[in-house]
């Protein structure tokens, strides 16, 4: 029988009760038998790990990355997010003519990063089709854009399916993702979340990341209508109704526990459905920095009962892959929102989300014996 080892550190953070202080958590093989102060643990460890001064936490969850994007650097913003993502777009075409292989070298490299910082599950958004292997446990969000309904306008759409049918049949997690509801036909929008729905996938998208998506929701005009029009497809199939981007996704009959990546500009009003849906809305605030956003509504829709997370994004729009620095960020950058709550969001929310919180997101017994170290300098708030 595996030896059961006792895990100590200076704060343990089970997420699900309050930190303790000089705590410990008793594992045998990879899970967790205990929780408490480590004068509990101690007498029943025939082993001791000793983490030292550090804050002891789950696993970390980052509910969105790009690890496909990991080797392209960083792009500037100062165009806006169209022209960001067409140089995007430039970099993936060069890197593509060496064929797959340098898109799985990058997400390898992007997933080993945030494993070093304590990640544990990664839901990572790909175009290209990549399982980042690593250690953590890496979700593929398989990626698709198609701005007309048509079928020889449906770039990636057939590794998609093809994608979520072999993934259900090896009982792997995953996602779909049409990428956003302005790049991706109302019509494939409705497709993708069947295709989801049908293989037991999750279903994710981009959802009001930037303040133009409100303006072709409910006008079906401003520059995404143009960048709508110049891709070939009408502008008028996207909105015009005076529709929120989330009510036009509700409308859709897609958002029941979807996964939205970023929501920086989500209306006070969409909070009730976004509730009713169990959707969930995954905060990346150093991507938020960069872009230069309004500041992000996450500690109002956190204290509204909102499940909000945590991720990086990719390394084009964000100085580094830790998700520690993410919690420090959150809380600089949105008053009211707690280390605490920073803490949930990058472990309990996350897990939540990619339904998998009977496993992960929490130190309790039963759950798996991951952990991430924070030292008091990376801690957010004050230490």
């Amino acid at each position: 029988m595996d030896r059961a080892i006792g895990h100590r550190a200076r704060w343990v953070h089970p997420v699900v009760m309050p930190a303790v202080a000089d705590g410990g958590v008793l594992v045998r093989g990879d899970v967790i038998l205990a929780v408490g102060r480590w004068r509990e643990i101690a007498p029943q460890a025939d082993e001791v790990v000793d983490h030292g001064d550090v804050r002891l936490t789950p696993g970390l969850i980052n509910a969105h990355a790009h690890l496909e994007l990991t080797s392209h650097g960083a792009i500037p913003a100062a165009g806006g997010l169209p022209d960001w993502m067409a140089e995007v777009a430039r970099r993936s075409r060069a890197m593509a003519d060496d064929g797959r292989a340098g898109f799985q070298r990058a997400a390898d490299l992007g997933a080993e990063t945030l494993r070093q910082s304590g990640t544990a599950v990664i839901l990572d958004s790909t175009l290209w089709g990549v399982r980042a292997e690593s250690s953590a446990a890496v979700l593929p969000a398989y990626e698709f854009i198609s701005y007309t309904s048509r079928e020889d306008e449906r770039p990636f759409w057939s590794q998609v399916v093809e994608r979520a049918e072999a993934d259900e049949r090896a009982g792997r997690l995953s996602a779909v993702e049409p990428h956003t509801p302005y790049t991706v036909h109302p019509d494939l929008i409705r497709r993708a979340r069947d295709l989801a729905d049908r293989h037991g996938r999750l279903f994710a998208i981009h959802l009001a990341e930037i303040e133009a998506e409100a303006e072709l929701s409910a006008a079906a005009s401003g520059p995404l209508a143009d960048l709508i029009a110049a891709n070939g497809g009408d502008p008028a199939d996207y909105g015009g109704n005076g529709r929120t981007p989330a009510q036009h996704l509700g409308d859709l009959g897609v958002l029941d526990h979807a996964v939205l990546f970023h929501g920086n500009y989500l209306d006070a009003q969409d909070l009730p459905l976004l509730l009713k849906a169990s959707a969930s809305v995954v905060y990346c605030p150093r991507s938020h920095r960069h872009f230069g956003h309004s500041p992000h509504p996450a500690a109002s829709m956190l204290s509204r009962g909102v499940n909000v997370c945590l991720g990086t994004d990719g390394l084009v729009s964000n100085e580094g892959l830790d998700m520690r620095e993410e919690m420090r960020c959150a809380v600089d950058r949105c008053p009211g929102l707690s280390p605490d709550d920073a803490l949930m969001m990058a472990t309990l929310c996350g897990a939540r989300a990619l339904g998998i919180d009977g496993e992960y997101g929490a130190l309790a017994r039963g759950m798996r014996a991951v952990f991430a170290e924070i030292p008091e300098a990376l801690w957010p708030g004050d230490a």
